[in-house]
């Protein structure tokens, strides 16, 4: 009897590895399918609102610029030569964007994307949204989280800090992203040499 339970609870195990061989590279297909994304490089017009973004010449455009997403990362050296300031904003964020931000001439906007006009970054996807920091510090960002659209990515924004960085007015923004072209890294290059002429 003994014998006989021990010989099927060996054909069962056996069953279930066979099992496991065959449905695991479904298993693997599938999570591979699961964080399948619309490409995202290329290069953008960006817009931060504070309400609806309808145009650029909108009243409700707090701040106006571009962003370039790149594929692949850039290598270290490359980030630090175009952004000596680079900051990850997350552990093992591999730089592979940039941009560039102006504050329209409004006194009521307090956030912090736009108070640098340039910068490099690292995006990536999570849970179906773009994720993407517009401005870091130690102790303070600027993030933005979208979705793709039929000419690009839309979403919201938010400034945040601790101590005293926590922004005065907290406020999430609407964030319009409108594909405009390739991604281009001479771009990262002309707009990192325009901010060193200014700091001269």
């Amino acid at each position: 009897m003994h014998s006989h339970q021990a010989s099927k609870l060996g054909r069962c195990v056996l069953r279930l590895a066979l099992a496991v061989a065959v449905i695991a590279p479904a298993i693997q297909d599938a999570e591979a399918t699961d964080v399948d994304h619309p490409r995202a490089d290329g290069v953008y017009e960006i817009l931060i609102c504070r309400g609806l973004c309808a145009s650029e010449t909108s009243p409700n455009v707090k701040v106006k610029g571009h962003i370039v997403l790149f594929a692949q990362p850039l290598s270290r050296e490359v980030a630090l030569r175009l952004d000596p300031h680079y900051l990850p904003a997350r552990a093992r964020e591999e730089p592979n964007g940039c941009y560039e931000l102006a504050v329209q001439n409004d006194s009521s906007y307090t956030g912090y994307a736009g108070i640098i006009p340039y910068g490099v970054t690292g995006w990536r996807y999570w849970h179906g949204e773009l994720v993407v920091s517009l401005y870091r510090s130690p102790d303070a960002g600027y993030d933005a989280a979208m979705r793709p659209t039929f000419n690009g990515f839309a979403g919201r924004g938010i400034s945040w800090g601790a101590g005293a960085a926590e922004p005065s007015k907290p406020e999430a923004q609407t964030i319009v992203a409108r594909h405009t072209g390739d991604a281009d890294i001479e771009l990262c290059e002309e707009w990192a040499d325009r901010t060193r002429r200014r700091n001269r």
